[in-house]
């Protein structure tokens, strides 16, 4: 009789193991989530370490209908802070958006409240020719909770200008220990003026008009990193319309970076290694020879020497963030 129901058991275990079907097995089934929103043409904060959004579109703004909401957020022990970025920055600011008049100030509207011991930086670089003609850095704290124009002077007014970058932070990324919970700077109408200039090139997307969703898509009951890598324009899993198969990226090493170059960084991707997946971590963390060596919010460091690598590193070895290097001329605050 044991032996009866021993082998009634396994020659019915086949047929039980085929009925239990694994959920969307062959992924057929595929959701969209949106992520978040992000200006048009700004670089910015959004899920840049972890899944939080740090940039948002609010209504109410002194020119046109939106601005731009930056905020600072701790979780745990990693500091995310807003920030919004026109141009590009590796070891050190290397390529601005196209302008073609000179540059004496930056212009714009501002309010913030910024917790007691943090300050909001606002950033500017001029170029002419490839070299870096003028730069400056400015920082503020307390509060200013209604609308006021705001005139950043660059120490040297910036003439045959050909590209600029410009960059607003909730919390200033260059001094340790300051970031705030809750502190935030809202910005509209950048522009960037000169007194001999009474038409200057507008900045792209300056009152923070334009935005765009972010989103990943999924296989339903499945988990993957898409929601993570979205905001750099990348896919970690896809569906494949040959044989509605998951198309994964594997991962590569160094000398083959160069096929999916970072978003906002050089041909050479910085990638980490998780599984069958790269997930890319750039803003401004450049491809870069040295590890961080600062503790600021989102790992930004300061400017050093070294020609630039981009080594694959694992997940515990990971910094917890981008890095923005200074301008080589150093900096000016007000």
């Amino acid at each position: 009789m044991k032996q009866s129901f021993l082998l009634g058991l396994v020659l019915l275990s086949p047929s039980l193991l085929l009925a239990q079907e694994i959920p969307n097995g062959d992924f057929e089934l595929w959701s969209i989530q949106v992520l978040f929103e992000r200006p048009d043409d700004w670089d910015n904060g959004n899920y840049q370490d972890a899944p939080v959004v740090t940039t948002t579109k609010v209504t109410g703004a002194p020119e046109g209908q939106f601005a731009a909401h930056l905020e600072t957020q701790i979780l745990d022990d990693d500091t995310a802070f807003g920030y919004v970025l026109l141009g590009r920055i590796d070891e050190t600011p290397v390529a601005g958006v196209p302008h073609g008049t000179d540059v004496a100030a930056v212009e714009c509207w501002l309010r913030y409240d910024l917790q007691p011991g943090d300050t909001a930086l606002a950033l500017a670089v001029c170029w002419s020719g490839g070299t870096i003609v003028s730069s400056g850095e400015w920082r503020y704290q307390g509060q200013q909770t209604t609308w006021m124009q705001q005139t950043f002077t660059l120490p040297l007014a910036a003439t045959n200008v050909d590209s600029v970058v410009v960059a607003f932070a909730s919390t200033d990324p260059f001094t340790e220990g300051i970031a705030q919970q809750g502190s935030w700077v809202e910005v509209d109408d950048v522009h960037l003026t000169h007194p001999n200039v009474p038409t200057p090139d507008a900045l792209p997307n300056a009152g923070f008009e334009d935005w765009s969703d972010v989103s990943a898509e999924d296989p339903d009951g499945w988990a993957s990193y898409n929601a993570r890598v979205a905001g750099f324009g990348f896919n970690s899993v896809s569906k494949s319309t040959e044989r509605t198969r998951v198309r994964s990226r594997p991962c590569s090493p160094p000398s083959e970076h160069s096929e999916i170059p970072c978003r906002r960084c050089s041909p050479t991707a910085c990638s980490t290694t998780r599984g069958r997946m790269r997930v890319f971590r750039t803003w401004p963390r450049p491809c870069s020879s040295r590890a961080p060596t600062s503790t600021s919010p989102r790992g930004w460091t300061r400017p050093s020497s070294g020609s630039p690598s981009c080594p694959v590193v694992s997940p515990s070895a990971m910094p917890s963030s981008r890095s923005l290097r200074r301008p080589p001329h150093g900096p000016h605050s007000a």
